[in-house]
Order: structure tokens, then C-alpha cells, then sequence
């Protein structure tokens, strides 16, 4: 089982197009754990909404993104962690994905997927397969990540 936790701070405007996007995976046994981060908004109101028993709401004072993370680790019961920022959202595959990828690659400490960057506008700006093509196949097993991140740069996010 998969525990995806949205960190979510002031989030009232985006966090039901988060959430909508981890309920409507086509992998099915997963938790979400949204924990807020001490907003002032409407964000509670927007999670209320939701009836659905696989949903944990967590409110902690204000301490920023990674204490949110980690609060939402501490309160997890699944296998594997998943992290979805309360402003972006996945394709209905994401989980369905990652659950393949440990099925082939199940000694890996971390699973990475691609991803797009867009603009509000919808207009796509960055898309992570275009680096992902570029990889040797062998450092995409590496056990030092840092290394790959310094021959490569920046390809993947906590999503």
C-alpha cells in the first residue's frame, strides 16, 4: 500500500485538484495523508468536503513544507511514501506506475516516474522524459543518487 501525503499550506485554491488527482488513480490501495500546515485559508473547508475513508486530515502549527512531510510520515501506515505538492496534481496512472516499478525493480530505495511542468495557462515548459532519454541505463540503477544528479543535473522532484 501506498501512503501519499500532500503537504498543503493556504491551499484552498488548489488542493481539491490535488486531491481529485490521487482519488481517481486507476491503482487503487493507497492512504492520503493531507497534512495542513497551519493555514489561514479555506483549506480545511475544501478537505471537509470529502467523504471518502481513505483521506487522514492532519493540522499542525505552521512549520514549513518539511515538517508537513514529516508529520505525514509519522502518521503513514503503507509500504512506500509518495509526496504530491498541494498545487500539482498526477496523471491517473502515477501510482499504477510506481507499483510496476517496484514489482520489476524491488530492491530500489527510491522510484521516480517523469513529469511535466506547465504553466497556469496550460502551455508545457519542462518535460522530464526529454532527460530521461539522455540517461545511461546503468546510472538509473546507481546507488548514489548525488552522483547522478551531478552528471546530469536536476531531472527528478519530490512528486
Amino acid at each position: 500500500m501506498f501512503s501519499v501525503i500532500i503537504p498543503a499550506y493556504n491551499a484552498e485554491e488548489f488542493i481539491e485538484t490535488s486531491v481529485n488527482s490521487v482519488l481517481s488513480q486507476t491503482y487503487r490501495d493507497f492512504e492520503l495523508i493531507i497534512v495542513d500546515d497551519g493555514s489561514q485559508d479555506g483549506t480545511y473547508k475544501k478537505i471537509a468536503q470529502y467523504n471518502d475513508n481513505r483521506i487522514k486530515y492532519v493540522y499542525q502549527e505552521n512549520g514549513g513544507v518539511s515538517s508537513a512531510r514529516n508529520k505525514g510520515i509519522c502518521t503513514s501506515n503503507g509500504e512506500f511514501i509518495c509526496f504530491l505538492d498541494s498545487d500539482d496534481e498526477w496523471k491517473e496512472n502515477h501510482l499504477e506506475t510506481l507499483s510496476n516499478l517496484i514489482e520489476k525493480y524491488e530492491n530500489c530505495g527510491m522510484y521516480i516516474t517523469g513529469y511535466d511542468i506547465r504553466l497556469h495557462t496550460g502551455t508545457i515548459v519542462h518535460k522530464s522524459e526529454q532527460i530521461f532519454r539522455c540517461l545511461d541505463r546503468e546510472d538509473m540503477k546507481s546507488d548514489d543518487a548525488f552522483s547522478v544528479l551531478l552528471k546530469y543535473g536536476y531531472f527528478f522532484n519530490t512528486n
